[in-house]
C-alpha cells in the first residue's frame, strides 16, 4: 500500500518518522507466529529492492541503534529462548550458491582467535556427522587435493619442503629395534643422538660421523625402498659420513654382532 493511498483510506491517522518501543512491541506480538504467504513475501521483496540498508557502513559510534543489534552476544540456545527460536528457524535451510559466494568472500582472510577456535572445538565435541555431511567433506577434500594436480613444483618450493621435512621426526617414537640398539650402546657407555637433521634422518648418530639405520624387514623390502636407502647411503658417504645399516632380523638374532660392528667403526673413525 502506497503512502498516498494510506492517507486517503485513513485521513485521521497520525504519521511519525519512528515508532515508539511500545508500538514496536505491539507490532512484534501481532506478527509473532504468523507465516507470510509467498505472495506477501514477494511483495515485501519488491518493495525493499534497491533500498539502501540504514546501517550500511555505520558503526556503534555513528549510530546508537547499532549497539542494540548485539543483543545476542554471549547468549546461547540453552540460556535464551530467542536464540533457540532463531536456530530452529534456520535448521534445514540451504544457502543458495550466490549466498555461499558472498559468505565466502566476507570471511576470506579473517583471522580466527584462539578463544573462538576453542569454542568451535567444544561445540563439535561428541557430535557425529551424518552420511550426507561425510560425503560432502569427502567431495570437498577431493576437490582441494586435485586443483594443482599435474602442476610441477618450482625449485624454491621443493627446497622449502625438504627443509621442513628435515625438521620432522618420523616415526614419532623409537621402534623396538632402535630401542635395542640404544640400550646396548648405553651399556657400552657410547654417547649418541637420535633422529638428527641429516639427509635420510639417521635413527642413531654417533659423533663425529657415524650414521646408523635400523631397518624393519617389511617396510625396507617394499618397492622403491632399497633404491631410496642406497641413495641415502650415497649422499651421506659423499658428505663424509660412515653409514651402517642393520636389518630387523640381524638386530633380533645377533645384537652383539651389530654392536661389535658399531664399536669397530667408531675406533677406526677416531683413528682417521
Amino acid at each position: 500500500m502506497g503512502l498516498e493511498k494510506y492517507k486517503i483510506m485513513f485521513p485521521n491517522a497520525k504519521l511519525c518518522d519512528e515508532f515508539t518501543d511500545t508500538h514496536k512491541n505491539l507490532i512484534s506480538k501481532y506478527h509473532s507466529g504468523k507465516k507470510l504467504s509467498e505472495e506477501h513475501r514477494r511483495h515485501i521483496g519488491e518493495s525493499v529492492r534497491g533500498r539502501r540498508v540504514w546501517n550500511s557502513g555505520k558503526t556503534m559510534m555513528d549510530d546508537p541503534r547499532i549497539a542494540k543489534l548485539g543483543w545476542a552476544r554471549g547468549l546461547t540456545k540453552e540460556t535464551d529462548l530467542r536464540v533457540l527460536q532463531g536456530a530452529l528457524h534456520q535448521t534445514g535451510r540451504k544457502c543458495t550458491e550466490e549466498s555461499k559466494k558472498l559468505i565466502s568472500a566476507r570471511v576470506r582472510g579473517r583471522v580466527v582467535s584462539d578463544e573462538t577456535k576453542k569454542k568451535i572445538s567444544e561445540a563439535k565435541l561428541g557430535k557425529s556427522f551424518t552420511l550426507e555431511h561425510r560425503k560432502h567433506i569427502s567431495d570437498v577434500r577431493k576437490l582441494l587435493s586435485s586443483w594443482n594436480k599435474g602442476i610441477p613444483w618450482s625449485q624454491e618450493v621443493k627446497d622449502k619442503i625438504r627443509a621442513k621435512r628435515l625438521e620432522q621426526v618420523i616415526p614419532f617414537y623409537d621402534t623396538s629395534i632402535e630401542v635395542k640398539l640404544q640400550q646396548a650402546l648405553n651399556q657400552h657407555n657410547v654417547g649418541f643422538l637420535t633422529h638428527v637433521r641429516l639427509f635420510g634422518q639417521p635413527d642413531i648418530f654417533i659423533d663425529p660421523n657415524i650414521c646408523i639405520f635400523a631397518d624393519g624387514d617389511y617396510w625396507h623390502s617394499r618397492f622403491g625402498k632399497p633404491e631410496r636407502d642406497a641413495r641415502v647411503n650415497e649422499v651421506l658417504e659423499t658428505q663424509g659420513y660412515e653409514v651402517l645399516r642393520f636389518r630387523e632380523h640381524e638386530i633380533n638374532s645377533n645384537l652383539d654382532g651389530c654392536i661389535a660392528t658399531i664399536l669397530l667403526t667408531r675406533i677406526l673413525s677416531d683413528d682417521m
